[in-house]
């Protein structure tokens, strides 16, 4: 008999915590979170396992699964973070395991790597044809994974919460897949399937051959602050920055899909510019991004009833509870600017701060800072603005300011750096509003000890 594995992807989800183990008809749909058992051999009257039916048991080290279970819905073990081993009866059907690692029979599918599965670096199998979703997730030991030629089919978050991953490497003969810098696509590199985690450098440019951002391709990248991404993109998928460490991103005009959470709990996010509507778009894109108070949708100049519904749909979706409360949205006429009134939200007629050019350069005493601004269109009265600079990222009015004392859409600061103490350091160009304080993208720079020191 063939059975057909099922992979659903429903992150949002409410876990309801059980004292028992929750078995219908045959099915396991829960096991309680709070069993203190490390060891679990799951009765044999079960003959299904529900997706999720484990998530969140974390004093479980490994689990015994008897031959009468005949499917399992995507992957049972999620968040399971302490989970080193599955077995499974030999006399089993449907499924194996080798070494605690769970297979389908033949072992042609990779359906489970543990959490805790104490190694670095893994060689998928030769004989593996498949990866089941989430397969390797929460493996925060592993820092490098080889797939084989022989792998045809990778899931949806293989990778998600493999927080020490710096490479993933793909045999050269591959059909299907290819690795670039450690960096997963499919074999065209039309699709980026997965940038590992702990990848070094803060900056990344997308190859202009990537069509779409798969499911969790930049998933908590907590390196990478910074990422261009090309006009060759149209897609940009389910949770394709969830938990990722960016503090600004440019949408280009090619992007026509955002799909739901694609920057999910982005804590670093201040900064949004879209080009064009990337239809069908919804605020929950955006859905926890905490620091997020600029949103630039400057340059689409719509204005007739039509095209207006995109902003009347983005305002009546900004839940209050999952955005800062400063957020305010940059728009190109009064007529939009109005919409987003409506529903109490902030908006400007004119352009951000943060997508305007700022510059340095590093003179043997001080630092010269450069900052190119548009055209003064801003509604609210521009009180001040400058340089700020700090040894710790992303610093602001609280840290050393260097206040501006020209007007115009270009001008020039100077720093003196005699006495600073050799370091990296971070600087943002700013301007304090009535109501509101804007920062520009962040430069660093590095102050080396002077010779005759």
């Amino acid at each position: 008999m063939k059975k057909v594995f099922l992979f659903i992807v429903l992150l949002n989800i409410t876990f309801i915590a059980v004292s028992q183990p929750v078995i219908e008809s045959g099915e396991l749909k829960n096991w309680p979170a709070t069993d203190t058992f490390k060891r679990v051999i799951i009765p044999n009257t079960v003959i299904k396992i529900a997706n999720y039916a484990f998530q969140g048991c974390k004093n479980i080290t490994e689990i015994i699964i008897p031959s009468s279970v005949e499917e399992m819905q995507g992957n049972p073990f999620f968040n399971c973070i302490h989970l080193k081993k599955i077995t499974v009866d030999s006399t089993s059907s449907f499924f194996s395991s080798e070494n605690g690692i769970l297979f389908d029979k033949s072992k042609t599918f990779l359906l489970a790597f543990p959490s805790r599965f104490d190694t670095t670096s893994y060689a998928v199998s030769t004989t593996i044809e498949g990866i089941g979703n989430f397969a390797f997730q929460g493996c925060s030991h592993l820092n490098k994974i080889l797939i084989p030629s022989s792998v045809k089919e990778i899931g949806v978050g293989v990778f998600l919460y493999c927080y020490n991953l710096t490479d993933i490497a793909v045999d050269e003969s591959s059909p299907e897949f290819i690795s670039e810098d450690g960096i997963l696509f499919d074999k065209n590199k039309t699709i980026l399937i997965k940038y590992p985690d702990n990848k070094e450098g803060n900056q990344y440019f997308i190859p202009n051959t990537v069509k779409s951002i798969a499911e969790f391709a930049f998933a908590c990248t907590k390196n990478l602050t910074d990422i261009s991404i090309p006009n060759s993109v149209k897609f940009i998928k389910h949770n394709a920055f969830l938990n990722s460490s960016l503090h600004a991103i440019k949408i280009p005009s090619s992007v026509c899909d955002i799909e739901s959470y694609a920057f999910q709990n982005s804590q670093n996010l201040t900064s949004v510019k879209l080009s064009n509507e990337a239809w069908p778009f919804s605020m929950n894109v955006f859905r926890l991004c905490n620091q997020l108070i600029t949103i630039d949708l400057s340059d689409i100049n719509y204005s007739d009833d039509f095209n207006m519904n995109f902003y009347v749909d983005m305002s009546r979706k900004v839940d209050p509870k999952f955005f800062h409360p400063a957020l305010t949205f940059y728009v190109a006429n009064e007529k939009i600017k109005n919409t987003f009134k409506k529903s109490n939200l902030n908006a400007i007629v004119g352009k951000p701060l943060e997508f305007i050019d700022f510059y340095f350069k590093k003179n043997q005493s001080n630092i010269e800072f450069s900052i190119t601004t548009a055209p003064a269109s801003f509604q609210s009265p521009m009180k001040e603005r400058g340089v700020v600079v700090s040894e710790k990222p992303f610093p602001s009015t609280n840290d050393t300011k260097i206040i501006a004392e020209k007007d115009g859409e270009i001008y020039n600061i100077t720093m003196d750096t005699s006495n600073m103490e050799p370091k990296i350091y971070y600087a943002r160009s700013y301007v304090i509003y009535e109501n509101l304080t804007t920062y520009s993208k962040q430069v660093s720079f590095t102050l080396e000890q002077p010779n005759n020191k």
